[in-house]
């Protein structure tokens, strides 16, 4: 880095020290939609608090799902299970003050509860927080490329330790995931740089197991299938997709095709949906826009059955589950099954029937 970029950090550090001050007690990292680039960028933020703040209380929190299966690989690989908390865990409803990274928005409505942000770090564009707020923003690929420059220009240690190998091959991880190893635009050669240095210190092995961790052809045929057919185009900023019957331990696939969608199509948020054996009706939902009331729209879906769906529909966190009566539809995957959740999602969205987003 030039000397300009160092004395940009080191002022933007200045600024951070004084927000993270203001908080009493905990201080909390909020990730409002839970992806690689967000707990690496989240992880290694709450490892400079502790190093360069002498920050014991710091606490990670996560809205949204973890359940797909290259971040449960990773939490296990990298042995995160016992640090990242779900905020569907906490009863309260107000979280107070937090510390965003990778979001920047004061009203994001993916969290589902309210909080109070004091800083935000990201990537992205569009910030909105309240008046005092700091915001660090830098428009490069990956958030977990600012945090890599800040505990680079910080100087802060790099042992030789399973503790670090775990950081840097997460953050490696993250940057590579976020920027689809470089492919996806957007991404920098700052991204690039970062993703090296972390890459010296990193686990291969752990690396390959997140990156490269086996999925069955089933998943490629799903895949081919949300790509091609049942597509339905609801409005410029809201894709629904179909995927043929799946059985109950696909559910994971239809989050993984969710947010590779989301990452790929300029949509902002996708709900995929399909029959399952046995079953009934299930789906993921993912969103990249902040403004997106992600719980409220999972529980319109999960009501829009009425009294074809069971008493207490199972919601999961990042999804919906329809179980069916067997009396009112015997067959999940008959047509007249899928025509009637096409006019339920329909409802629940509040829009006219769909048009064809091919």
């Amino acid at each position: 880095m030039d000397e300009q970029s160092v004395a940009r950090i080191k002022e933007q550090a200045e600024k951070l020290k004084v927000a993270v001050a203001s908080i009493s007690g905990e201080v909390k990292i909020l990730i409002t939609a839970i992806d690689f680039d967000a707990i690496a960028s989240a992880m290694l933020f709450r490892r400079i608090l502790r190093r360069w703040l002498t920050t014991e209380k710091v606490g990670v929190y996560f809205a949204g799902s973890d359940d797909t299966p290259q971040i449960r690989t990773g939490i296990r690989t990298l042995g995160l299970g016992g640090v990242l908390k779900s905020i569907a865990d906490e009863r309260a409803e107000d979280l107070g003050p937090v510390i965003l990274v990778d979001s920047s928005r004061h009203h994001d409505d993916r969290a589902g509860k309210r909080f109070t942000p004091v800083a935000a770090i990201d990537h992205h564009p569009d910030a909105e927080l309240p008046e005092g707020a700091f915001l660090w923003y830098d428009g490069v690929g990956a958030c977990t490329t600012i945090l890599s420059e800040l505990y680079r220009v910080l100087e802060l240690p790099t042992p030789d330790d399973t503790e670090w190998q775990r950081m840097a091959t997460l953050a490696a991880a993250g940057i590579a995931i976020d920027t689809l190893q470089f492919t996806r635009g957007g991404w920098t050669r700052r991204d690039l740089e970062a993703w090296e240095w972390f890459m010296r210190y990193a686990n291969p092995s752990w690396y390959q197991d997140v990156m490269n961790f086996n999925l069955p052809l089933r998943f490629s045929e799903l895949t081919a299938q949300a790509n091609d057919i049942h597509r339905w185009l609801v409005r410029d900023t809201l894709l629904v997709v179909q995927v043929d019957m799946v059985r109950e331990e696909e559910l994971d696939f239809l989050s993984m095709i969710a947010d590779q969608l989301v990452r790929l199509e300029n949509f902002g948020t996708i709900v995929i949906w399909a029959p399952v054996v046995g079953i009934g009706i299930a789906g993921k939902v993912r969103s990249d826009k902040q403004t997106e009331d992600l719980n409220g729209l999972i529980a319109r879906i999960s009501s829009s059955g009425g009294s074809r769906s069971e008493e207490g529909d199972a919601v999961a966190a990042g999804g919906f589950v329809l179980r069916l009566p067997s009396v009112a539809l015997p067959v999940v995957g008959a047509p007249e099954t899928i025509a009637w959740f096409s006019v339920c999602i329909s409802r629940a969205l509040d829009l006219a029937p769909f048009r064809n987003g091919k």
